[in-house]
């Protein structure tokens, strides 16, 4: 397991290009959306990066409301940026972030009501979708640092605690850590413009009216009317 060809560092915590057995995952195919000066071809795998920057474009936007944030973006930092071979499971209690404000424990109250509303078969596709990233080795209590890939990571926090969950290992460690304070202003500022430019797409890509409603906040009416090809 790799990162795919060439990576714009600026985006690599929010949508890291990654390779499993070969195959780009779905946030290694948002990462070419974020980072693709062509307009994009759509396949099966970049309708479901569309879904995934809809998911974590509305999650960290609550974030931010909640904490009284706005968007900014990432500093690139240096790394070596390499992963190991295969994925493993460790207990959802051991994914952690780095730094005061992470928000690791509970989240405020317009972000905990969007994670309760998401269907569990949701949240699980999105952490195949997109595996948590950590830190090459844990802490002497167990616990391995998010450092890609967070969003995903919080929502097994919230919704799976008391389970195991499938992550990604990098290989050397960081010596910078980003909160998920951070992440989220990260994230806003990175996807909105994809979003917006595509938030009817996103809406015909939906199951059903309630999908697209958590992730666009259209009405039923409005959900109804672009369905059915007007407006």
């Amino acid at each position: 397991m790799a990162c795919g060809g060439t990576s714009d560092r600026r985006v690599l915590e929010i949508a890291p290009p990654l390779l499993l057995a070969g195959r780009v995952l779905v946030v290694g195919q948002l990462h070419r959306l974020l980072t693709s000066r062509k307009p994009a071809r759509w396949s099966t795998g970049k309708n479901h990066a569309l879904l995934l920057a809809a998911l974590n474009f509305q999650l960290a936007r609550r974030l931010l409301d909640d904490l009284d944030l706005g968007p900014q973006p990432l500093t690139p930092r240096r790394w070596r940026w390499k992963l190991r071979e295969g994925a493993e499971h460790i207990p959802v209690s051991g994914i952690v972030w780095s730094g005061v404000g992470s928000a690791q424990a509970q989240p405020l109250p317009r972000t905990h009501a969007f994670i309760a509303e998401l269907p569990e078969a949701l949240v699980r596709q999105v952490l195949a979708w997109a595996p948590p990233l950590v830190e090459p080795t844990t802490d002497r209590y167990g616990y391995s640092a998010v450092v890609a890939n967070h969003l995903s990571a919080l929502l097994a926090r919230q919704r799976m605690l008391g389970q195991q969950v499938q992550v990604l290992r990098m290989c050397y460690a960081t010596a910078q850590h980003r909160t998920l304070p951070e992440i989220a202003q990260s994230t806003v500022h990175a996807l909105q413009p994809i979003y917006e430019q595509h938030r009817r797409r996103i809406v015909e890509l939906a199951l059903d009216q309630s999908q697209a409603h958590l992730l666009t906040g259209y009405s039923r009416a409005q959900y109804f009317r672009i369905k059915g090809g007007e407006g």
